[in-house]
């Protein structure tokens, strides 16, 4: 006999005061027998009450020698402490380490945050192997010296061997660092790189800032349409008139032009125009030690224009509204 509706049938908790507590672990030891039960809850059950098993078995051998090993009371002290020993065993198993994987996605952050340290006002630069050079993009190389965040941009690399143990972390830490830091791309051109070819980026992208320069502005800004992103920064300098709108370029075989470019002329303006469902638009300017000021009434105008068109809602966002 060793099956818990054996033990109650004949009334063996009353008959050799077993405490309530250990009634219910004998019951939960037969659910664990049938798989109603994990191994995980059964042990977490029984840890606390190893000591009072302990206690109990004690107590049941000596109701087993008074017998002389024969008689009922042998025959069900020992069946109870074959089941309580079996129990002793399962909570003195070592608990499974928890997986990362497990815990939810904020409980996951919130260690990562933790490992990586980065401070907030940082912003992240994304690099690539071909992002110099795409398509035909002539910018600086942002790994020597940036105009935005300054010399030795190169020593302010994040440490990813993290995102390198498994093909989970490897998605999930990038996810995390794309998704919970300002992320800075040096030129338009950069920035079409890195969101056309990097897919976890591009998915989890949420805070944007870039240097409005690059033969390709209009393309690398397009690439944003169908991100939800929430913030944006658009830096401007001196060098962000250097390449026209074609329309600019279509006008110019007729028209004399007169004077430096515009932003209104600069290439990538109606791309910017078009984006939408961003919360947050701030516009920059590069310090003015590095060079030469743009009038403050262009810099306002370009963030009223923005400001008047990035932030209504998506088109999408509308028609789940409707």
């Amino acid at each position: 006999m060793s099956t818990f509706y054996e033990f109650r049938m004949y009334n063996l908790q009353e008959r050799f005061k077993i405490d309530k507590a250990i009634w219910g672990l004998l019951q939960a030891h037969e659910n664990f027998k049938t798989g109603r039960v994990t191994h995980e809850a059964m042990a977490n059950a029984a840890r606390p009450e190893v000591p009072a098993m302990n206690k109990l078995v004690g107590q049941l051998t000596e109701i087993a020698q008074a017998s002389a090993g024969s008689g009922d009371d042998a025959k069900y002290c020992l069946a109870i402490i074959r089941v309580v020993n079996d129990i002793i065993s399962i909570a003195n198993t070592r608990p499974a380490p928890i997986q990362l994987e497990s815990l939810p996605v904020e409980v996951r952050w919130r260690i990562y945050r933790h490992y990586f340290r980065i401070p907030r006002s940082q912003p992240l630069v994304p690099r690539g192997p071909r992002g110099q050079g795409y398509l035909r993009c002539r910018c600086d190389n942002p790994d020597e010296t940036d105009p935005v965040l300054g010399p030795r941009t190169r020593d302010r690399k994040v440490d990813i061997s993290l995102a390198l143990t498994s093909k989970f972390m490897h998605r999930d830490v990038l996810n995390y660092l794309y998704n919970q830091h300002l992320l800075y791309f040096p030129c338009a051109c950069n920035m079409a790189y890195h969101v056309r070819t990097n897919a976890i980026l591009k998915e989890s992208l949420a805070r944007v800032m870039f240097h409005w320069t690059g033969i390709a502005a209009d393309i690398g800004i397009t690439a944003l349409r169908p991100l939800h992103i929430h913030s944006l920064t658009v830096v401007v300098s001196k060098v962000t008139g250097m390449n026209v709108t074609d329309q600019e370029l279509a006008f110019r075989e007729f028209f004399i032009a007169n004077g430096p470019n515009t932003l209104p002329q600069t290439r990538g303006i109606y791309e910017l125009m078009s984006l939408r469902g961003i919360s947050t638009l701030n516009v920059q300017e590069i310090a003015r030690w590095r060079a030469p000021p743009r009038a403050r009434s262009e810099l306002r105008s370009l963030s009223l224009l923005l400001q008047d068109n990035v932030t209504r809602p998506r088109e999408d966002e509308d028609d789940d509204t409707a």
